[in-house]
């Protein structure tokens, strides 16, 4: 599970910036609508984005409680991300996250990133050498989900679980893919087939 994030945001233009930039990355509202969808917020405003990618909002102190469950990052920073985290923008020891929530430490010296658990104790070793340039493994389901830029004050409590990235420079995010909606027809035609009949999934991989 990937770290949340929140912005606060003073005025309605640079709002409308940064709710075009979540509908871009796949970010729905918690009822699923498009974030643009709604033209009517209150100024300031504080948005948090959960694991989930569904997205809320306060106008109140809410906003600076919990502050160890959201990464914070300002508007300006967010609306700059990169859109694109090449294997080669990767800088030793910045802090990387997998689509699994763990983190790994980049080691350019050594080309791996290192997964830590416990204090002085290595998880795993990836060779950077199996993982694409899109940051995923070659060999398996891993990718990278979130990169850190931390300080050198900040990498020394790196063993003290996920509340030390709330404070760390969070500067990309992976993007999740837009929603593709399709109806029978074009599903029919894109596949090839006619007569398609689409079934309901059971929990253990059966249909009825």
């Amino acid at each position: 599970m990937t770290k949340p994030f929140k912005i606060w945001i003073e005025d309605g233009a640079t709002l409308n910036k940064v709710l075009a930039k979540m509908e871009k990355e796949g970010i729905t509202w918690v009822t699923g609508a498009k974030p643009l969808d709604n033209d009517i917020y209150p100024i300031p405003i504080g948005l948090f984005v959960p694991t989930t990618n569904s997205l809320t909002y306060t106008s109140d102190a809410e906003y600076y409680s919990d502050k160890k469950l959201y990464s914070e990052i300002t508007p300006e920073k967010y609306l700059k991300e990169n859109k694109t985290m090449t294997k080669a923008d990767l800088k030793d020891w910045m802090i990387v996250t997998d689509n699994e929530g763990k983190k790994y430490i980049v080691d350019r010296v050594h080309e791996v990133l290192l997964e830590y658990g416990a204090v002085d104790k290595v998880n795993r070793v990836l060779v950077l050498d199996n993982i694409t340039d899109d940051l995923h493994s070659i060999d398996d389901d891993f990718y990278i989900t979130r990169v850190f830029e931390p300080s050198e004050m900040q990498l020394s409590h790196i063993f003290d679980g996920d509340a030390c990235l709330s404070s760390m420079d969070l500067i990309w995010i992976r993007p999740t893919p837009p929603a593709v909606e399709m109806t029978v027809a074009e599903i029919e035609e894109k596949l090839g087939i006619k007569n398609l009949k689409i079934v309901k999934e059971n929990e253990d991989g059966s249909h009825d």
